[in-house]
């Protein structure tokens, strides 16, 4: 069996078993050879992120602690 072949059997199954991680491989891979802008599709995806202050306090509400002020 050829590289080529096995690459192609091993690409069907990573599709079938993580399809979310395929698709980031190919939006990685899509950037690999010189095509779009990486750095613009990033920021256009994480708009509607929150912030990292708003991330620490998600986790310490899970984690059941009460948020930290840094007004001192």
């Amino acid at each position: 069996m050829n590289l080529q072949k096995m690459l192609t059997q091993e690409m069907h199954e990573l599709r079938r078993r993580n399809p979310a991680f395929h698709a980031l491989l190919n939006q990685l891979l899509h950037y690999k050879g010189g095509t779009g802008n990486y750095s613009v599709d990033r920021h256009e995806r994480l708009d509607d992120d929150p912030d990292i202050e708003t991330l620490a306090a998600r986790i310490q509400r899970r984690r059941g602690a009460a948020p930290k002020n840094e007004s001192a």
